[in-house]
C-alpha cells in the first residue's frame, strides 16, 4: 500500500478528507525513508545517503507491526514499524510483537469488540479442535490486554526516547545524544544483532539477559519482517542490539571496548562451526566507514575484515 499510494492518490484523498499535504504525508512510512530525519541533521550528505539507505532496505517491519498493550485504542503508530522501535516510553514497556493466544505477528487490523473497540488479533486458532476444521476460527485476543515486560534500565528507555527524537517524533525529550552515533555507524548495530553473545550483557535489563541467555531461542519472528536480519524483528532482540552499541559508544576506553567486542565476535565465529549468517570478509568498502574506526581497526587485525584497499 505504502508503495502504490502516488501523487494522484494523496491528492484524492486530501479532497475526500480536508487534511493538509504535509499531515498527509506524517502519515505515510515515506517520512522515515524518502527525507533527512533528525538524527541526520549534522551528518554529511554520503553519511545521510548510507543511512537512508539503510533505514529503507533493513529498518522497516514492513509485514506487520509491534504495539504497546497499553496505548493502543484504535491506533497503530508508524513507529512501531521501525526496528529500533522496542519499548513504549510512555509507559516504560517492551512493545509486544506476538499475540499471547495464538503467537502471531499482527500482519494486518482487525477491528472489533463492544463497548471499548479494542483491537483483535485475527490470527487463526491452533490446537485439535482448530486443526480439524478446514477454516480455523479467528483468534479474537484483545490486544490490550497483551502483558507487558516493564523496561528497569533506564539508560536503554532514554535510547528509546533518542531514538524516537531522531526520527522525528516532537514528544521524545531525550536527555543526551549517544544515540546519534548509532545512527551515523549503524552497521555497529547490525554486527551486534548478529554475534551478540551472553557475555555481552553484564548488568544490562534482565529483559535482555533472559533473551540472551545461552540455549535461548527468542525469535519465532524470524522471517517476517523483511529486515536485514529475522531476529530484528524481535523487540527485546533489537533492544539487545542497541544495548551493544550504546556499551561501545558510551565506553570511556573504546580502545579497549573495541577489542572487547572484536574478541566477543571472534569467538563466537569460530565457535559455530560453519557458514556464517554475515560474511565480514566481503563487507563492501563503502560500508566498512559505517563501523566506528578503532572497531574496524581491531576487526581488521583479527582478519574478521580485510582491508579491500590493500587487496
Amino acid at each position: 500500500m505504502e508503495g502504490q499510494l502516488n501523487d494522484p492518490g494523496l491528492r484524492q484523498i486530501q479532497a475526500a478528507t480536508g487534511l493538509g499535504a504535509e499531515i498527509l504525508d506524517g502519515m505515510r512510512m515515506a517520512r522515515y525513508t524518502d527525507q533527512p530525519i533528525p538524527a541526520l541533521a549534522h551528518a554529511d550528505d554520503a553519511q545521510v545517503t548510507q543511512a537512508l539507505r539503510f533505514i529503507r532496505g533493513r529498518f522497516l517491519l514492513r509485514d506487520h507491526s509491534r504495539w504497546c498493550p497499553l496505548c493502543i485504542n484504535g491506533r497503530w503508530y508508524l513507529r512501531w514499524k521501525l526496528a529500533w522501535s522496542f519499548a513504549c516510553t510512555d509507559h516504560e514497556v517492551i512493545l509486544s510483537a506476538l499475540c499471547p493466544a495464538c503467537h502471531e505477528p499482527q500482519e494486518w487490523i482487525h477491528r472489533g469488540g463492544v463497548p471499548d473497540r479494542r483491537l483483535l488479533c485475527p490470527g487463526r486458532r491452533s490446537g485439535t479442535a482448530a486443526a480439524q476444521s478446514r477454516r480455523p476460527p479467528r483468534c479474537n485476543y484483545p490486544l490490550g490486554d497483551t502483558p507487558s515486560t516493564a523496561v528497569t534500565d533506564l539508560v536503554l528507555l532514554n535510547a528509546q526516547k533518542e531514538i524516537d527524537h531522531g526520527f522525528g517524533h516532537p514528544a521524545a525529550q531525550p536527555q543526551g545524544g549517544p544515540v546519534r552515533r548509532l545512527f551515523l555507524f549503524h552497521l555497529l548495530v547490525d554486527l551486534a544483532l548478529r554475534y551478540r553473545s551472553p557475555g555481552m550483557f553484564d548488568a544490562a535489563d534482565p529483559a535482555l539477559v533472559t533473551v540472551n541467555a545461552p540455549g535461548a531461542h527468542p525469535s519465532p519472528l524470524s522471517g517476517h519482517g523483511r529486515t536485514s536480519h529475522g531476529d530484528l524483528a524481535h523487540p527485546l532482540v533489537a533492544a539487545s542490539a542497541i544495548h551493544i552499541g550504546l556499551q561501545f559508544v558510551t565506553a570511556r576506553d573504546r580502545g579497549a571496548a573495541a577489542e572487547r567486542f572484536a574478541d566477543l565476535v571472534h569467538e563466537k565465529m569460530a565457535g559455530q562451526g560453519g557458514p556464517w549468517g554475515f560474511d565480514l570478509e566481503y563487507v563492501p568498502w563503502h560500508q566498512q566507514q559505517l563501523l566506528p574506526p578503532r572497531l574496524l581497526e581491531a576487526l581488521m587485525r583479527r582478519e574478521l575484515i580485510r582491508d579491500r584497499l590493500r587487496l
